[in-house]
C-alpha cells in the first residue's frame, strides 16, 4: 500500500465517522476531503497524495491557513534544484486542485498556487524514425524476439502507432469495444485521461491482426465478449496476474528498447502518429486532436512542426535587395 493511499484510509474512515464539515484543520485532511467527494482515477490520487507528502516534508507546514506565497516559492525553487521542471508542475497542479476545492468550499479566502506560475516547457515531442520503426518490426518476426509472441507483439505495436491510444487505453480495451462489422474501436471511460469515451476507425492497416488475434484468442478462451483484447496471458505464462496491465506493457517495450539499444516505449508510438499526421502543410488538425481525445486544441498544435522546405519558403520571401529600394529623399 502506498503512502497516499494510507492517508485515504486513515482520514476516510474519520471524515465518514464524525461527518465533519467544518474547515479542514490540515493539508492532508484537505485532500482527503477532496477524494472523498470527488471521482477520481486511482493514479490521480496517488499523483495528489504525492503532492501533499513532499509540501508537508519540504516545508513543514501542515496547515492549509498557514501555507503563503513566500513558502511556496521556496518549495518550487527546492523540488526544481533536485527534480524537472515537469515534476514542479505535476506537484503545483496537485496542490492548486485540492486549494481550489478549499476555495469553493469558502474554508480559504484565495488559492495562493495560483500566484505562482507552473515552469514553462516547450519540448519537442520524442519520436521514432521510419529506421527505428522497421528495426522494431523486423525483431518481432524474428525467432531470437526478445519478447513472445512475437506476433502478439507485433499487433500490439501496429495497433499503438495507428491508433495513438495510450497504454492504459490499450490495456482497458474489451472486445466488445471493437466492431468488426462497422469498422470502430471504442475507447472506453476506464482507460480515459479525461474520462470519457469515444470511437475511433479501426486502422485498415492492422485490422487483418486484430482478426487473427481475435480467433487465436477464441481458439484458447470461451466468450470473449468482456475479455482483454490484448490478453497476453492467454499465449504466454510467463506473465504474472490475470490480464496485462500497463506497467507490464510498458516493460515489454523496455526489453525491446535493451535488445535494439532504442528507446521504444508506447506513448512514444503516439507521439510519432501524432507527428506523423500532423506533418505537412495543412494537417486536419481537428481530426487528429478527436482521435488522440486531446479536450485542447492547443495540446493538438504541439505536434506540429513545420517542414524545412516549408521554412525556406518562408525566408526566402525576405530580402535585403537594396537596389529595389526606393529613395525616399
Amino acid at each position: 500500500m502506498t503512502e497516499s493511499q494510507e492517508i485515504n484510509l486513515n482520514n476516510i474512515a474519520r471524515l465518514t465517522k464524525t461527518n465533519d464539515t467544518g474547515p479542514p484543520s490540515t493539508i492532508v485532511e484537505l485532500y482527503e476531503r477532496y477524494c472523498h467527494e470527488t471521482i477520481l482515477r486511482a493514479a490521480s490520487k496517488e499523483t495528489y497524495g504525492t503532492a501533499v507528502r513532499v509540501f508537508e516534508r519540504d516545508t513543514g507546514i501542515t496547515d492549509p491557513r498557514k501555507v503563503n506565497h513566500e513558502a511556496i516559492l521556496l518549495w518550487r525553487d527546492n523540488v526544481i534544484k533536485r527534480a524537472s521542471l515537469m515534476t514542479w508542475n505535476t506537484y503545483r497542479r496537485g496542490m492548486k486542485t485540492l486549494f481550489n476545492f478549499a476555495v469553493r468550499n469558502k474554508w480559504l479566502e484565495e488559492n495562493l498556487f495560483l500566484s505562482v506560475k507552473p515552469a514553462t516547457l516547450i519540448k519537442r515531442k520524442k519520436t521514432l524514425s521510419k529506421k527505428a520503426m522497421k528495426e522494431v518490426i523486423m525483431l518481432l518476426k524474428c525467432d531470437s524476439c526478445p519478447i513472445l509472441p512475437g506476433w502478439f507483439w507485433l499487433t500490439v505495436f501496429k495497433t499503438l502507432y495507428y491508433t495513438g491510444m495510450r497504454r492504459r487505453q490499450l490495456c482497458a480495451l474489451r472486445w466488445r469495444d471493437i466492431d468488426f462489422d462497422r469498422k470502430t474501436i471504442l475507447l472506453s471511460v476506464e482507460g480515459s485521461k479525461t474520462a470519457r469515451e469515444w470511437e475511433i476507425p479501426i486502422p485498415a492497416q492492422c485490422e487483418k491482426e486484430l482478426i487473427d488475434l481475435k480467433r487465436e484468442s477464441e481458439a484458447r478462451h470461451v466468450g470473449l465478449e468482456k475479455c482483454q483484447v490484448f490478453w497476453v496471458q492467454l499465449f504466454e505464462t510467463s506473465y504474472v496476474g490475470r490480464e496485462l496491465s500497463p506497467t507490464q506493457l510498458t516493460h515489454a517495450f523496455g526489453r525491446l528498447s535493451d535488445h535494439l539499444g532504442i528507446a521504444v516505449s508506447p506513448h512514444k508510438l503516439r507521439h510519432t502518429m501524432a507527428t506523423d499526421l500532423a506533418s505537412g502543410p495543412n494537417p486536419d488538425l481537428k481530426s487528429l486532436q478527436y482521435l488522440l481525445g486531446h479536450t485542447n486544441l492547443a495540446t493538438t498544435l504541439e505536434y506540429v512542426n513545420p517542414e524545412m522546405s516549408q521554412l525556406r519558403v518562408q525566408l526566402s520571401k525576405l530580402s535585403l535587395d537594396l537596389d529595389g529600394l526606393q529613395d525616399v529623399n
